[in-house]
């Protein structure tokens, strides 16, 4: 792991705030993954440093997937309806990495999963 932690560099951001961004991440994989597993990875990608959380979960329909970074969007999912939340938390983490300088995208396929892929310079403010 520290050789990892090596490779990418130092990332000079507010700790606080990502780290509630990849807990909410993992939060909604662990919620929509009931079997399967769920993928925590970190890497360097073109001088910046990417961390994804890739899961075998229910995954997100194509005409979905342009819509979750809304504010109070949900998407239907008639087979987990107890697991509704506001439909803040992927709009509050997309501005939390905005604010950080990053980006933060999706890539999903219904029953195969979802990853969400977080970017960020190593000098993010």
């Amino acid at each position: 792991m520290q050789r990892l932690l090596d490779a990418i560099g130092p990332i000079h951001t507010d700790g606080s705030l990502l780290r509630r961004v990849v807990m909410n991440l993992l939060g909604n994989a662990v919620k929509f993954t009931e079997a399967g597993h769920i993928t925590l990875s970190l890497k360097s990608v073109e001088g910046q440093a990417e961390i994804s959380v890739a899961d075998t979960g229910l995954g997100i329909a194509a005409a979905d997937l342009p819509h979750i970074f809304d504010e109070f969007r949900q998407v239907e999912r008639h087979e987990s309806a107890a697991k509704e939340g506001t439909g803040l938390g992927l709009a509050i983490a997309q501005k939390s990495v905005q604010l950080l300088g990053g980006t933060l995208t999706a890539a999903s396929e219904v029953v195969k999963g979802t990853t969400f892929t977080l970017r960020l310079g190593h000098y993010a403010k």
